[in-house]
């Protein structure tokens, strides 16, 4: 059993307080009904690619016997191969994501559902659209002031009439400069933000069983889960085979030939190795083989 199914109810029960907070600003994720199913991943408001995702989750092993992938309410996969560690129960699901938004929800035998995961799903790239938005200037006219023409008359004497007349005094009509201030475009690219990132996880063996034959061994693996590719090798008193086995769910058997030995009995080793996206595990079982006489 890879180490990381061990380790992941310790980080979900300590994400129970980002949770516990989340249900206070989303009403919608308070539709679970108990605590007893668990989805490890992804992570809730993950963002994620058009494909296949791995789905996994957990539960108590008590009643869990099978567990069941539901996508916006729609069954899309069930899970009857768990692997069993303590008092719980581990789950892995295969999804073909579409792009949209989704909701995963986790379900076990008697109606225990886990608390919703939204996930975010989105092809690579895309275009930000942005608005320019263009300031236009004040002009700004000062007011004009305009002094009437006075005109004064003496009154005459009987001696001399005298008229005097006052010239007219015209203001300067000249208007100030005007000063248009330059147009402010306020930047419109907003920050990049880093998408999320998903655990892949490791390639899980199940178990290895080991059944002597005449001048053969058959290895059975219980099942090899989020895996590409899978071998099986044999050695040990001067045997060295090996053949490729189909990762799976379900149960698969390998037959290897043994070299002609005189010993009674001797040890060999058998090694089942899984590789996937995750990484690599390994898996070596010891086996006393009986004599295969030349």
């Amino acid at each position: 059993m890879a180490w990381w199914k061990v380790a992941l109810p310790v980080a979900v029960a300590g994400s129970g307080i980002v949770a516990a907070t989340q249900s206070i600003v989303r009403s919608d994720d308070a539709v679970a009904a108990t605590t007893a199913v668990w989805i490890d991943a992804p992570a809730d408001l993950a963002a994620l690619h058009p494909g296949v995702v791995v789905v996994q989750a957990h539960a108590d092993l008590d009643g869990a016997s099978t567990l069941t992938l539901t996508v916006d309410g729609e069954t899309v996969a069930t899970d009857d191969q768990l692997d069993e560690v303590d008092d719980l129960a581990y789950a892995t699901f295969d999804w073909q994501a579409e792009v949209g938004v989704h909701e995963l929800v986790v379900v076990a035998p008697d109606g225990s559902r886990s608390g919703k995961h939204t996930v975010f799903v989105a092809d690579k790239g895309g275009a930000a659209t942005s608005t320019t938005t263009t300031v236009a200037p004040t002009t700004t006219v000062a007011p004009t002031t305009t002094v009437a023409e006075i005109t004064t008359t003496a009154a005459p004497s009987t001696t001399v009439a005298v008229t005097t007349t006052v010239p007219t005094t015209a203001r300067p009509t000249t208007l100030p400069p005007t000063t248009v201030p330059p147009a402010t475009t306020p930047p419109t690219t907003p920050p990049a933000t880093p998408a999320p990132t998903t655990t892949i996880p490791q390639p899980i063996i199940g178990q290895v069983t080991v059944v002597g034959g005449d001048c053969s061994i058959t290895v059975n693996v219980g099942s090899i889960r989020n895996a590409t590719s899978a071998s099986v090798s044999l050695t040990g008193g001067g045997n060295n085979a090996s053949s490729p086995i189909t990762p799976s769910a379900s149960p698969a058997s390998v037959t290897l030939s043994l070299v002609a030995n005189s010993s009674s009995s001797y040890q060999v080793t058998i090694t089942v190795t899984a590789t996937g996206p995750g990484g690599s595990s390994t898996s070596n079982t010891p086996f006393a083989a009986s004599a295969c006489k030349p």
